[in-house]
């Protein structure tokens, strides 16, 4: 049964409000993070966690309400875009050390900046057209093709987080209070609505 008009908004604000509480508990009580780094740094963290959550669902929930994913889809959006622009200011040695070498962005960095905007622009098209301005402008075919871009930007996003991350997550006895990253959470909520998309074309083709 469709979710009613305004539950995506008690979904917005649960996930919004656990991808913060988990980063403020990991960073600042568990890896004692100093709070003057919450503003921006933490916040950033959480944003771009929630925002991942929230694409995953909407792509998830698509089959069942589409109503639903259309808002979660555009929530998730629009806080990756949020997190884009805080991530600007930040991008440091300082703040990023994993991505530098010898004081400039390194393979690792580029990787990560490089598909982190190329996701950016691919979520453009399943945004613009989730607005009844252009679905109603665009056939059947063609809306489904601009909404399909938004699994290659989770499969970038994937990429992304993993870039950064990857190196943490083999290494649990070093999670503060034993807390899986939020990149290695990140990578698997990005992968898994990937991965069904994959496996669902994969039995069409067979059946």
């Amino acid at each position: 049964m469709p979710a009613s008009r305004n539950s995506w908004r008690w979904w917005f604000a649960w996930i919004v409000i656990a991808a913060t509480s988990y980063a403020t508990i990991r960073y600042h009580l568990a890896q004692h993070e100093p709070w003057s780094r919450f503003y921006f740094w933490t916040v950033n963290k959480a944003l771009s966690y929630a925002a991942v959550i929230l694409l995953a669902s909407s792509y998830l929930s698509a089959r069942k309400d589409r109503q639903l994913a259309r808002a979660l889809g555009l929530c998730g959006f629009s806080l990756a875009l949020v997190h884009s622009i805080l991530s600007w200011p930040l991008l440091s040695a300082f703040n990023y050390p994993k991505l530098y070498s010898n004081g400039a962005l390194g393979p690792a960095g580029w990787g990560c900046l490089l598909s982190g905007i190329a996701a950016m622009a691919l979520l453009f098209g399943p945004a613009l057209t989730s607005f009844p301005r252009f679905t109603h402008s665009l056939k059947p075919p063609q809306w489904a093709l601009y909404q399909r871009l938004g699994y290659f930007a989770l499969a970038l996003v994937a990429f992304h987080v993993a870039v950064y991350g990857f190196g943490g997550w083999f290494t649990p006895s070093k999670w503060p209070a034993l807390m899986p990253p939020i990149t290695l959470i990140s990578f698997l909520l990005a992968a898994v609505p990937t991965i069904l998309r994959l496996l669902s074309n994969k039995d069409q083709e067979n059946a």
